[in-house]
């Protein structure tokens, strides 16, 4: 049986493009608030102030949800969404602000899916590679850390990015040492023949004492071969004992071309 309404009645009826429209205030019931009914649509839906166009669900206003909800094409809303129970869409395509106040999972377990996150600038984005298990800075993205919230396997790293930087600043023949604050500070590569030295505190580089180049000096004599002059090995004469024999040698080492040599090494 087939009921065609041909004026208005109390806000509902047919115009003359056989639409069924609304009044401002009528309301739709379905089922008498017990025992709930159903309402199927075979094309496309507007709620509200709002045309449907192409799509097959269109709300203008507040959309309230209280059961699962199972959506195979597309939704525009213009308004608010509150779903209470599970909504599963195929295509969901959001131009507003979103707030989620529960968790976002995206994927399961062994099977997840890339995440892209935009900047401003062309090729700058953040991205979660599910194939690579990485997550990857592209383009001008970077990632800012605060000092000390940064954390490698279960070792907090407690150096600042100044610290961190002295590892790219080192240069030939420097020192890292910590200086008066406590913190990591380089010292350049002392001059040539220069000595580090302490004072109980700090380090520093300087001349070695005396002016040496070594801290020491080296006296080196060569002798002519024994028993040319008086006062070498050969002369056994002066300084020996009652066989003749030399009580304190003056050499203990000899050139290739057989010259004694004496060194005299005297410290600083």
């Amino acid at each position: 049986m087939t009921t065609k309404v041909h004026s208005y009645l109390g806000g509902l009826g047919i115009d003359a493009t056989n639409k069924f429209t609304l009044g401002s205030n009528a309301t739709v019931t379905v089922g008498n608030g017990t025992a709930t009914g159903n309402v199927h649509v075979g094309g496309n839906i507007s709620i509200g102030n709002i045309s449907p166009g192409a799509h097959d669900l269109a709300i203008a206003g507040t959309a309230l949800i209280g059961t699962d909800a199972t959506v195979n094409g597309d939704i525009d809303l213009e308004g608010s969404l509150d779903v209470n129970g599970t909504t599963n869409l195929d295509v969901v395509d959001i131009d507003g602000a979103v707030q989620l106040d529960a968790t976002l999972t995206i994927g399961a377990n062994d099977q997840g899916y890339d995440v892209i996150l935009y900047g401003d600038t062309a090729s700058a984005n953040m991205t979660w590679d599910t194939s690579a298990d990485d997550l990857i800075f592209n383009g001008a993205a970077g990632l800012v850390v605060p000092d000390g919230q940064f954390t490698l396997g279960s070792t907090a790293v407690t150096s600042n990015a100044s610290e961190l930087n002295l590892l790219d600043a080192i240069t030939r023949g420097s020192l890292i040492y910590g200086n008066a604050s406590g913190a990591s500070a380089r010292l350049a590569a002392g001059g040539a023949d220069k000595v580090l030295t302490s004072d109980g505190t700090d380090i520093s580089w300087e001349d070695p004492a005396g002016g040496g180049a070594m801290g020491f000096t080296t006296n080196t004599t060569i002798a002519d071969p024994p028993g040319t002059v008086s006062t070498d090995l050969g002369d056994l004469t002066s300084g020996t004992d009652a066989f003749g024999i030399r009580n304190s040698p003056a050499y203990d080492l000899m050139e290739p071309h057989g010259r004694t040599v004496s060194l005299d090494l005297g410290a600083l």
